[in-house]
């Protein structure tokens, strides 16, 4: 995190770091300034947080081709389809496997698993764990 000034402040840090998509601010009763804390896509909401404001990247007029899935997360289309905080099991016998930080971003790693799934027999979905980058594939019954 950092100290930003506002809430906007943290909202702009926030649209300049690449893969930030979230953003939560606190501001200290008294003080002028206040924490900013960075979130990727992968964040999932806390709600009931008393006394942060969050939000996404950018403002809705600024979001053109993300679709929200809810909680104010804004995603590409190409992630729109997917199941945020749901797990399908059982995996398929050998099919569980770690995605490397040296592998590509956490946007790419899932891109990998979901491709990984697409190219194997059987496979009907997956699922993919942050932040141990596990990818398992499941069939489909």
């Amino acid at each position: 995190g950092s100290i930003e000034a506002s809430a906007e402040a943290c909202q702009e840090r926030c649209a300049k770091q690449a893969g930030c998509r979230h953003f939560s601010f606190m501001q200290s009763p008294g003080v002028l300034s206040g924490f900013c804390h960075l979130q990727d896509l992968f964040a999932l909401p806390q709600l009931g947080s008393i006394g942060f404001l969050a939000g996404p990247q950018k403002c809705d007029e600024d979001l053109a081709g993300l679709v929200d899935v809810g909680h104010k997360t804004f995603v590409s289309a190409d992630f729109a389809c997917f199941e945020w905080g749901v797990v399908y099991s059982p995996p398929m016998p050998g099919s569980t496997r770690l995605i490397a930080q040296a592998d590509g971003s956490d946007e790419q790693a899932v891109r990998s698993c979901q491709a990984a799934c697409l190219n194997t027999a059987g496979c009907a979905r997956f699922a993919f764990a942050l932040p141990s980058r596990i990818c398992s594939l499941v069939g489909a019954g």
